[in-house]
């Protein structure tokens, strides 16, 4: 008897354990009128939402701005979804590359999707500026 008493105590604690695990995070849906920058590739990861980009002005300076994890935003976006009516651009360095202009800036037009990777003109965890075309 203590033999089965001690197999169904060790089961009800496995079994507690496997019900306390928990899943996998779910990522963010982007929604309408969004800019959506994740730290990982696939949409995936830490999310960074911009719901206040206006046409003409944008971040000019990621150092500032973080992920929901608390992770720096600064070259570190691995992917996009602009679900605003307008495009942006994304830029290699802060302030829209003013002090750089020969750094990488790329559009990334409304409704579009992308990963930053080698076959972007935008390569990964690189971006840290934002704006919104006029």
């Amino acid at each position: 008897m203590k033999i089965r008493a001690a197999v169904v105590s060790a089961l009800a604690v496995l079994g507690s354990t496997v019900a306390l695990a928990s899943p996998a995070q779910a990522a963010y849906t982007c929604g309408a009128n969004e800019v959506c920058l994740y730290q990982d590739w696939g949409l995936h990861g830490s999310v960074k939402v911009f719901r206040d980009l206006t046409p003409g002005n944008g971040i000019t300076d990621f150092r500032f701005y973080y992920y929901t994890n608390s992770a720096n935003l600064n070259d570190s976006i691995s992917s996009i979804y602009n679900r605003s009516a307008h495009p942006v651009w994304v830029f290699e360095d802060g302030n829209y590359n003013s002090q750089h202009p020969e750094r990488v800036a790329m559009k990334i037009n409304a409704g579009q999707a992308l990963d930053f990777n080698i076959h972007t003109k935008m390569p990964n965890d690189t971006v840290s500026s934002i704006g919104m075309d006029k």
